[in-house]
C-alpha cells in the first residue's frame, strides 16, 4: 500500500494538491489501525451518517483482512476525511500551504506519531512530503516504544 501511496501523492499536480493527500492520508491513518480490529471493523463497516452497522455474519466476531481489504479500508477511511471544497471543521490548510510555499518555511518540524501501522500510511506520508519541498526543512518522527490505546 505504501508504495502505491507515494507513486499517487508523486504524481499528484502541484503543491497545494500533493499536501492535501498527505494530509487527508494523516487523518486517514487515524481512523485506520491495521493492529485494532474494531476500529477497521468500524471503518468498513458502519455509516456514520446512518449510526448504524451491518457486519457480514461470518464476520461478526472476527476481522481479518488481506492487503486488498486493507487498502480499500484505507481509501474508504480516506473518502471520510477528503476535504470538502469549503474545508474542514477546523481548517488551516491554506495557512500551512502558503508557509511551505513562501519565503520562510519551517526549518524543523517534529511529529508525533503512533507506533502502528497506521502511521506508515499517513504521518511518514506526511513526513516524507514535507522533507521535499522544499530542501530546507528537517523531519523527525517520535514514537513511544510500546503501544498506547489513548484514541
Amino acid at each position: 500500500m505504501y508504495p502505491e501511496m507515494c507513486r499517487a501523492i508523486d504524481a499528484a499536480g502541484d503543491a497545494r494538491a500533493k499536501l492535501a493527500l498527505v494530509i487527508e492520508a494523516a487523518l486517514a491513518g487515524n481512523l485506520f489501525d491495521a493492529g485494532a480490529a474494531a476500529a477497521v471493523q468500524n471503518v468498513a463497516f458502519c455509516d456514520e451518517e446512518q449510526k448504524a452497522c451491518e457486519f457480514p455474519e461470518d464476520e461478526s466476531k472476527r476481522f481479518n483482512l488481506d492487503a486488498t481489504q486493507l487498502f480499500a479500508t484505507f481509501a474508504k477511511a480516506q473518502e471520510k476525511v477528503m476535504r470538502p471544497a469549503r474545508g474542514w471543521k477546523f481548517d488551516d490548510f491554506e495557512a500551512i500551504a502558503e508557509r511551505l510555499s513562501g519565503p520562510k518555511p519551517w526549518k524543523r518540524v517534529l511529529i508525533f506519531c503512533d507506533n502502528a501501522g497506521a502511521d506508515t500510511m499517513g504521518m511518514v506520508l506526511l513526513a516524507r512530503y514535507l522533507a521535499s519541498i522544499n530542501g530546507v526543512t528537517q523531519v523527525a518522527l517520535v514514537a513511544n516504544e510500546t503501544a498506547a490505546l489513548n484514541d
